[in-house]
């Protein structure tokens, strides 16, 4: 969701061309939401020219440890306009603070006419990071006023710089998210609308916009083969809905930062035929569909209207229901997301070509000059995975976060020969991804077949579970020691011992921290003993490293560390 803060309450037209149908009370500062790291970022800064006597806007840009300015460009009915990115003289406490000038000596601005500063960043190695932005409004190195939050004190002369604070996180794209559809001006995908049963009908997708002034997707009445509307994105970075052949009752274009990912939803409600644009649960759009229609009558057509540019679609879905509307907007980070209660007529993944085939004989939907390319969208794994070692004596549990952390609560939960199961133990959790979570049972002769598994509890309340993993106690001796390895940290080599008490098959796998399989280092069955497994991470980059080791009843994974 693109985070608005509200500074500047004046009632005029946007000067912008694309915006001039709409009432702007406010000043904007907008970023995305998902980002991946080591990423490049935009941020919109739009605000108007003040005051008349102004000659310059200077924007202080105070970059968190991680994040880095790189380029800022004034843009404004048509004009694109680079400005320097300066360091800030003379101040030893923000020596890392840059500064940007808009001389509106250089511009056609006039007073109350609104432009808009474009802001890339590049992140890198972090999972969160701050950012704060401050404007001063001057005549001749004279300050005028500041940009303040204040909506009853906009400007003061004896106040320092307000620096609004943008709290920003990244997330590392998982495997999981596979691929996604690339769309240019030689593809399509074109959706026919089934006839709609239930309260809403909703198509959802991620989308990342790669470049700008281009049309995405259009609702196309089938029997006039005319567009009823279109969703466009515009070259100030703003995607808004073109109601063409419809009654538009209300729309707020919304920012979003090229090559990010975006949630769209459309919604539509039977009872009233208004149908709903938004951008990350944020209403964009709404408006009523010509009068006599039926969503029968309809058709979602996905292409790019200009040459030479390109979208991606990640995780499309088309499912009618009746229940809240807003659970369509939960979990939609979540691989493979569904809706309880819902009638799913269309779930994309676009991992596979083999996707669209049944869809197309089915005649759900038409597609031409498909690409499907890596996938980078902040999809993530719902649940943790469970490993166990067994001991004499004990049993030792442990389980940690995957992908962006979105769980509250772990609670141990064990099923003693099937029956329910209870809660062993609870555990808040932390906000670090590399955070293993363990917990030691004790061994309970008598109990015969033991199951264990992890509720996790998500900060918005819905609940995931991890796999179960069963366990045949009675006399348990050491069946499988996995050793820590060693050297450890290590440069480039190092080695991984496991005995073995009994001949059993063995799996080895290690991994890296996003959950990307590096190497195998055995996959069969091995004799009763000690085995020694060496592994060289001299193609491989600095950082911490897991070795998995699992047999059909065991399963323990370690950490290691290669620092070049």
């Amino acid at each position: 969701m693109t985070k608005v803060i509200k500074i500047l309450l004046v009632v005029v037209l946007f000067a912008i061309s694309a915006f001039a149908q709409l009432n702007r009370e406010y000043y904007d500062l907008s970023f995305p939401k998902f980002i991946p790291v080591n990423s490049t970022f935009e941020v919109s800064f739009v605000t108007t020219k003040a005051f008349n006597n102004a000659s310059v806007l200077e924007i202080l840009i105070q970059a968190g440890s991680g994040t880095e300015i790189k380029s800022a460009e004034l843009r404004y009915s048509g004009k694109k306009i680079k400005l320097k990115v300066l360091e800030v003289e003379n101040s030893e406490s923000l020596k890392k603070n840059k500064s940007i000038v808009v001389d509106f000596s250089d511009s056609t601005l006039g007073t109350n006419d609104f432009f808009q500063v474009l802001l890339s960043f590049k992140n890198e190695n972090v999972s969160a990071d701050k950012i704060g932005i401050a404007g001063i409004y001057k005549n001749n190195n004279k300050i005028l006023g500041y940009c303040t939050y204040s909506e009853d004190d906009l400007y003061q002369e004896s106040v320092e710089p307000y620096y609004t604070e943008l709290n920003l996180e990244f997330y590392k794209p998982q495997k999981l998210a596979g691929r996604s559809l690339q769309l240019s001006s030689e593809s399509y995908l074109n959706i026919k609308m089934p006839e709609q049963n239930a309260k809403y009908l909703l198509l959802d997708f991620w989308l990342k916009l790669n470049n700008v002034d281009i049309s995405i997707l259009s609702l196309e009445d089938k029997r006039q083969q005319k567009n009823i509307l279109e969703l466009k994105y515009n070259p100030h970075l703003m995607v808004y809905t073109d109601f063409i052949d419809s009654e538009l009752e209300y729309s707020k274009p919304e920012f979003i930062s090229r090559k990010m990912w975006n949630h769209i939803s459309v919604i539509i409600e039977k009872n009233t035929d208004r149908i709903r644009f938004f951008s990350d649960g944020k209403l964009l759009s709404k408006g009523k569909l010509p009068p006599g229609i039926s969503t029968a009558d309809l058709s979602f057509k996905f292409k790019i209207n200009a040459e030479n540019k390109s979208c991606n679609i990640e995780q499309l879905r088309l499912i009618e229901f009746d229940d809240d509307i807003n659970k369509a907007f939960i979990n939609n980070n979540y691989n493979g997301n569904t809706l309880d209660g819902s009638n799913a007529f269309l779930l994309l993944k676009f991992d596979t070509s083999d996707e669209f085939t049944t869809l197309l004989q089915k005649q759900i939907i038409e597609f031409g000059g498909i690409q499907l390319v890596k996938s980078d969208a902040p999809l993530f794994t719902t649940a943790p995975e469970l490993n166990i070692a067994l001991y004499k004596n004990s049993i030792e549990l442990n389980w940690n976060s995957v992908g962006k952390n979105i769980a509250s609560v772990y609670i141990l939960e064990k099923s003693i020969q099937a029956q329910p199961y209870l809660e062993v133990v609870k555990v808040q959790a932390i906000d670090d991804q590399e955070k293993i979570y363990s917990y030691t049972d004790v061994v309970d002769e008598l109990a015969g077949i033991v199951y264990y598994r992890i509720k996790q509890v998500n900060k918005d309340g819905s609940v995931v579970y991890s796999g179960s993993v069963k366990v045949g106690q009675g006399k348990l001796e050491d069946q499988v020691i996995v050793e820590q390895n060693f050297p450890n940290p290590f440069n480039p080599k190092t080695s991984i011992v496991v005995d073995l008490l009994e001949a059993s098959e063995v799996h080895i796998v290690i991994y890296n921290l996003e959950g990307r399989e590096v190497v195998t280092l055995q996959d069969g069955v091995l004799e009763k003993g000690q085995h020694k497994f060496n592994f060289d991470g001299t193609e491989l980059p600095s950082g911490i490293y897991l070795y998995k080791v699992t047999t059909p009843s065991f399963s323990q994974t370690r950490k290691m560390i290669l620092a070049k």
